[in-house]
């Protein structure tokens, strides 16, 4: 399975929320030296597909899960959903992020990773990846559009 994030914001909040689980209570993420170095961007590119949807409110709906993700909530209902997609031989399912307000989340199911996804660039830091993006566009460079954006979405019943 390649879970991927829409964009690098979607996924430094997934990286905050691993970090935190982690080193909290004994430290504050705060308490890192520079914490934007502690995540590594990788961009991949999605061929156009079909997914299950569990982004929009019809595609929500239609799965019977409430309009948002709360990170830790409906774990087993979202669970089950992925396995009868997996076992449907669905390419995978695309969701809102439970970390993230705004952000959707990918998930490829391992059969149709390498047709759907390709590796694009080099691995970066997030600081790294934020200071390219930055001078991208102040040179006027359009940025990279997300990839669940590129794939049309359509709700299955699981």
């Amino acid at each position: 399975m390649l879970y991927l994030s829409g964009d690098a914001e979607v996924a430094y909040a997934n990286g905050l929320a691993i970090v935190k689980s982690i080193i909290e209570p004994v430290a504050m993420i705060e308490d890192l030296n520079d914490p934007e170095s502690y995540f590594e961007v990788q961009e991949f590119a999605v061929k156009r597909s079909d997914f299950v949807d569990a982004v929009t409110l019809e595609g929500r709906a239609e799965l019977h899960l409430p309009e948002r993700d709360v990170k830790g909530e409906n774990y087993g209902q979202a669970r089950a959903i992925g396995r009868t997609a997996y076992d449907d031989d669905e390419n995978g399912i695309v969701s809102a992020s439970a970390v993230h307000h705004s952000g959707e989340e990918l998930a490829i199911f391992d059969l149709h990773v390498s047709e759907l996804a390709r590796m694009q660039g080099k691995r970066r830091t997030f600081a790294q990846w934020r200071a390219d993006r930055s001078a991208a566009t102040k040179k006027g460079r359009p940025r990279k559009s997300r990839s669940s954006q590129n794939a049309p979405q359509r709700g299955r019943s699981a």
